[in-house]
C-alpha cells in the first residue's frame, strides 16, 4: 500500500512539473511574441520615418533643381536680351547768341548716326528764355515710325559753370522736340555766354524704336578662303 501511495504522489509531482514546464514555455513564448511585436512596430516606425525623410529630401532636391533652372533661364534671358546702348554725342558752338531775334531758329549741322540725321536747335522765346530742341530725321523712314529718346544737354559757361537738363521724348515725325524754357535769357547771358557764343554738348540715347526693319546678317561661304 505504501509503495502505491508513493508512486501516486510521484506521478502527481511529475504531472505538476510538466504543467509547470508547459506554463513556463507558454509564458516564454508569449514574451517572445510580445518582444517580436514590439520590434516589428519599431522597425515599421523607422521605415515610415525613413520614407518621410526620403520624400522630403526628394522634394527639396526638386525645388533646388527648379530654382537652379529658373536662375539659369534668367541668366540666359538676360544675356540674350542685352542690347548695346545706342547713343549719339552732339557738340556745337552757337555763335552770336546775344544777338538772337525772338523766335528765330538757329541750328547745328546735320549728323548721320544709326541711319538717322540729327541736329540741335536753339531760339529765343518770348524774349525771356532760351529754348533748346533736338531734331531726328530717319534717312529712309517707313510709313509709321517712332524713336524714343533720352536727352542729356550740357551747356558750358565761363568760370567752369555748367548746366545740365535731361528729358525723354518719343519722336514720330521729324519735328523738333525739347524744352522751350531751357534757361532764362538774362541768366544765360550772364553765366554761360563766352564772347557771345554758347557751347552745347548733348548726349542722345535711343531707348526704343519701332517701325524700322532689323538688319539681316548675311553669311557668305567662300570656297577659296583658307
Amino acid at each position: 500500500m505504501a509503495s502505491n501511495e508513493e508512486g501516486k504522489i510521484m506521478l502527481e509531482n511529475l504531472q505538476a512539473v510538466e504543467k509547470l514546464k508547459i506554463a513556463v514555455v507558454e509564458e516564454l513564448k508569449a514574451d517572445n511574441e510580445k518582444t517580436f511585436d514590439e520590434m516589428s512596430d519599431r522597425i515599421r516606425s523607422m521605415e515610415e520615418s525613413i520614407s518621410k525623410l526620403l520624400k522630403l529630401n526628394k522634394g527639396a532636391q526638386k525645388s533646388k533643381d527648379v530654382s537652379e533652372k529658373n536662375d539659369s533661364t534668367v541668366q540666359t534671358n538676360n544675356t540674350t536680351n542685352v542690347v548695346p546702348e545706342k547713343s549719339v554725342l552732339l557738340k556745337h558752338v552757337f555763335n552770336n547768341v546775344d544777338w538772337y531775334q525772338n523766335d528765330v531758329i538757329h541750328s547745328s549741322e546735320w549728323e548721320d548716326h544709326f541711319n538717322v540725321n540729327w541736329r540741335m536747335l536753339t531760339l529765343r522765346r518770348n524774349k525771356q528764355y532760351l529754348g533748346f530742341f533736338i531734331c531726328c530725321d530717319p534717312i529712309a523712314p517707313p510709313e509709321k515710325w517712332s524713336i524714343e529718346l533720352k536727352v542729356e544737354c550740357k551747356v558750358d559757361g565761363r568760370n567752369q559753370n555748367c548746366v545740365i537738363r535731361a528729358w525723354e521724348r518719343c519722336h514720330k515725325t521729324n519735328e523738333a522736340q525739347g524744352i522751350s524754357m531751357f534757361l532764362e535769357w538774362e541768366e544765360m547771358k550772364h553765366w554761360y555766354l563766352v564772347d557771345g557764343n554758347l557751347s552745347v554738348e548733348t548726349k542722345v540715347t535711343i531707348i526704343e524704336t519701332s517701325g524700322f526693319k532689323k538688319e539681316k546678317i548675311r553669311h557668305v561661304r567662300c570656297s577659296n578662303c583658307n
